[in-house]
């Protein structure tokens, strides 16, 4: 009975997906990405035992009623191992390939948001900073902040608040195209304006224009003026 404690994880992969802003993509469903591959790893083990329990009673089953027909199944078995062996070989781990092609890919945000940002923070230490934390998460502490410094999705009711009227609850706004901060912003544009704005070539789900505002009332230096001017790597 002990066994059953493999499945201890779904519950916490089912609430993650749910409740905690956890996408998954796989390339063979849309978007057709790579993202969070590695969540369902830890089910692996109840996954294979249990797939081995399942083909050990199929086994024993035909082999008692018919001996001629589980030899045949048992042949077609392995022939399936072996074609998954050779196309996980031909494709790689799916985990590495996450890794290689998201470097590649996320790269350029991954660098220039997060210098951004900590030019930001450095100007307005006490400032918060309005921002999706979902898709790009290592940009909080490269930039040398902490999520508390921060109103992301996950704050729930604090989060809806902020949408509500971006410039009262945060002095730094980072908008994608197209996602709920951006539609905020532009329904309640008020003592906001363009810090930089920054876009790359690529067309993934997670490559969207980037568009960082600050309020109106934002603490630069005397010399200092607001770029407008977009950014971009191509």
């Amino acid at each position: 009975m002990w066994t059953l404690l493999l499945w201890l994880p779904l519950p916490f992969y089912a609430y993650s997906v749910s409740y905690g802003s956890v996408p998954i993509f796989i390339p063979v469903w849309k978007p057709f990405s790579w993202y969070n591959t590695r969540y369902g790893m830890e089910m692996l083990p109840a996954l294979c035992f249990f797939l081995a329990c399942a083909v050990e009673a199929g086994w024993t089953c035909l082999n008692r009623f018919s001996p001629r027909t589980s030899r045949r199944w048992l042949v077609l078995l392995f022939l399936l191992l072996a074609w998954n062996v050779a196309a996980m070989l031909r494709q790689g781990p799916l985990t590495y390939v996450e890794a290689a092609k998201n470097a590649q890919a996320r790269g350029y945000y991954n660098r220039i948001l997060p210098e951004v940002l900590a030019h930001l923070h450095a100007l307005d230490p006490n400032g918060t900073v309005l921002m999706d934390s979902s898709t790009f998460p290592s940009i909080i502490p490269h930039a040398g902040m902490t999520y508390r410094q921060t109103v992301n999705e996950s704050d729930k009711q604090f989060y809806w608040a902020a949408l509500g009227a971006p410039a009262q609850h945060a002095s730094i706004v980072m908008a994608f195209d197209g996602d709920e901060i951006d539609k905020a912003v532009k329904a309640h544009p008020q003592h906001l304006v363009v810090y930089q704005r920054f876009s790359t070539s690529s067309k993934g789900w997670d490559q969207l224009p980037v568009t960082i505002y600050v309020t109106d009332t934002f603490p630069f230096p005397p010399s200092s003026r607001v770029s407008t001017t977009p950014t971009s790597r191509w």
